[in-house]
């Protein structure tokens, strides 16, 4: 093998390249390079202004007061990311979460985090646990109406050129459960995947 490899390169050139100083030093740079980004770049994005942040759109897309009661951490590889622990979204009355979720994770734009407002993209909700109940009344738990419902009410309209608000990008849910409760008729369905 080593004599095929041998033989291959003489024949190519690629020895003479592979010894070449400027391909060491390219390597060696770009391998320092990427090691200060790695340990820098987490200096430059305060951990607490983005959860803050996050917890600010996560209430306005979902009408719900968000909270993160876990330790947020943020990853740049293959792109910079927020992974937040233990979210609950928790309705006005705060009798008790309508939804939880063992883990949210979401792309954040980079330049836009430096800045001091990080725009959220491409959401990865772990474990999220929907309780929707329906009280004698008829109403539900469900927050108010806010950015996420007029989205969805403004794209069934004819005429969708006044859209508003940030972009969420994809939202994929892994194992997820929703429960239902009906004060009414004293039914409960739970669906889980």
């Amino acid at each position: 093998m080593a004599e095929f490899l041998r033989s291959f390169a003489r024949r190519d050139s690629w020895g003479r390249l592979l010894r070449s100083r400027g391909l060491v030093w390219t390597s060696a740079l770009f391998l320092i390079a990427v090691a200060l980004i790695k340990i820098v770049l987490p200096f430059f994005v305060s951990v607490s202004l983005v959860k803050e942040n996050m917890e600010t759109a996560l209430s306005r897309w979902t009408g719900a007061r968000a909270t993160i009661e876990g330790t947020p951490g943020i990853s740049f590889w293959p792109g910079p990311a927020l992974t937040l622990s233990d979210v609950r979204f928790d309705t006005e009355d705060g009798s008790a979460p309508f939804a939880t979720a063992r883990s949210i994770t979401a792309d954040f734009d980079l330049i836009a985090a430096l800045s001091g407002k990080p725009v959220f993209y491409d959401f990865h909700l772990r474990q999220p646990v929907l309780s929707i109940r329906r009280a004698v009344d008829g109403t539900l738990n469900w927050p108010v109406p806010t950015w996420m419902s007029k989205a969805i009410r403004d794209a069934a309209a004819p005429d969708a050129s006044g859209r508003q608000g940030d972009p969420i990008g994809d939202i994929v849910v892994d194992g997820g459960t929703l429960d239902i409760h009906d004060d009414a008729s004293g039914r409960t369905a739970r669906i889980e995947h």
